[in-house]
Order: structure tokens, then C-alpha cells, then sequence
């Protein structure tokens, strides 16, 4: 099946997450009870600056053993300490500043091959920071002894007069662990099949029996968590291709 692509690039956003790791002297076993069940939208709101939320994930053995920092022995003590371990990630609602570029999918050696391109910039780094800082203070609020930082170096914050070193740690490729989640865009929706791959319905604008039921019709970012957003088109648009086929 050969699936005809739109010439150029492809938009796509995701949520470009950070996160901090803190200890304790009790027991948090962050890989018990339900995921996710505290986060804030406090600082989302930032004017002229990227917002973020702040959620604490869970840390199940597999995800913490990617996600935390170091190697070998250094590695291994922290996760001896998984059961004491809580992390707070932030996730940055990027995408709504005039000069957030997002991120572009291309083909390129004749089509053979996809390009994949995020940049990070200024204003992706100030909130990165000023979101280490905010979940720094509240790890230490609620009685940590003890926050790192995913930087190459990790900053090591044991109270308030720390928190001042994370503005001062360098920010570029491999300094510092980002993830990120909840991809969107890609195959966006729209009436022109010259800047959209599927149409309103979500059906593929060049195959009638193509449709697309995920967040990459999506034409930016909706924030997060986008999954409500997704079931909600997706719920509709499967009673139109159901219907067309009657």
C-alpha cells in the first residue's frame, strides 16, 4: 500500500517534560496506588512566558531505571533507594509563543527517510529551570532531604539557599534529561489537502478508506493531558465513518 504524503514538512508538538528527583527519609513507594493522582495548573498560565504543569508520576522499577541519572554503581545505589524516591516532572505547554518553531517531520533522500527536528530554545530553557526550581521547593516542603536535578552534573539541593546553582548549570544537548509525551500534529485536519492530510471527518483526504483516530490530527498542541480531547473526535468521527459505510 503506498499512502501518498504531503509535500514538506509535517507540524507536530509535545509536551517537552523535566523533572526532579527527591529523597526521603520515609517511605514513598512510588511504584504503589494509583499514577499520577496529584498535579498542579498553577504555573501554566505564565504571560510572555512557556507555562508548565506539574504532575508526580509514578516510578516503576523499569521507567525509574530509564529515567534516572548516572551509571553503573551510581546508578544502581539510586535505585536502592527507589522505595524512599518521589519525582515531580513538569511538562511545558509549549507551542503558543510567536517564536516556539514546535516540532517538523520532513522526508528527505527521496522520500526514503524521515527527518525529525525539535529546536529548544531561550524561552524553553527559562521555564525549564524556573520549573526545577517550583518542584524543588515543593519537594523540599513536604520534607525531602534531599533534590536532584537530571543534569549531566546534577544540582543537589538540601534547602532553599541550593536552589539558586540550577539557574547557573548550562543548558544544550546532552546537559540535561528531557523527555517528552503526548505528541500531537503530524497528520493535521483540515479542508485543504495542500497544507492537511485528513478533513474534518478525519478521513484521509487522497484514500476514501483511510481514516486517522489519533492526537496527530491535531493542527497544535491542546495542552495536556490530551487524552479526553482525542476520545472525544475520535467518538465522533467513528459515527461518521460508520455512518458513511451505510
Amino acid at each position: 500500500l503506498t499512502i501518498p504524503i504531503v509535500e514538506g514538512e509535517r507540524w507536530f508538538f509535545g509536551k517537552l517534560n523535566v523533572a526532579t528527583i527527591a529523597l526521603f527519609d520515609r517511605r514513598i513507594d512510588p511504584y504503589y496506588g494509583a499514577p499520577q493522582s496529584v498535579a498542579s495548573h498553577a504555573f501554566i498560565e505564565r504571560p510572555g512566558r512557556t507555562g508548565f504543569f506539574l504532575e508526580v508520576p509514578p516510578l516503576h522499577p523499569v521507567l525509574a531505571s530509564l529515567a534516572l541519572s548516572g551509571f553503573g554503581a551510581a546508578h544502581r545505589e539510586g535505585m536502592k533507594l527507589l522505595s524512599r524516591t518521589n519525582a515531580v516532572i513538569a511538562l511545558l505547554r509549549d507551542g503558543f509563543l510567536p517564536d516556539d518553531e514546535g516540532g517538523t517531520v520532513s522526508l528527505r533522500e527521496g522520500g526514503k527517510r524521515l527527518s525529525i527536528r525539535y529546536p529548544l530554545g531561550a524561552t524553553h530553557a527559562e521555564a525549564m529551570r524556573e520549573a526545577m526550581k517550583v518542584s524543588a521547593r515543593i519537594q523540599l516542603a513536604a520534607g525531602a532531604h534531599e533534590v536532584r536535578t537530571l543534569h549531566k552534573d546534577p544540582v543537589v539541593v538540601r534547602g532553599e539557599r541550593d536552589i539558586r546553582f540550577i539557574d547557573e548549570r548550562p543548558f544544550g544537548p546532552n546537559l540535561l534529561g528531557v523527555f517528552t509525551a503526548h505528541q500531537m500534529g503530524g497528520c493535521a485536519a483540515g479542508a485543504d489537502p495542500k497544507v492537511s492530510v485528513v478533513d474534518g471527518n478525519l478521513r484521509h483526504h487522497h484514500l476514501a478508506n483511510l481514516w486517522v483516530f489519533d492526537g496527530s490530527v491535531f493542527p497544535t498542541s491542546l495542552g495536556v493531558n490530551p487524552q479526553l480531547s482525542i476520545l472525544g473526535i475520535v467518538s465522533a468521527s467513528a459515527e461518521r465513518m460508520i455512518a458513511s459505510k451505510t
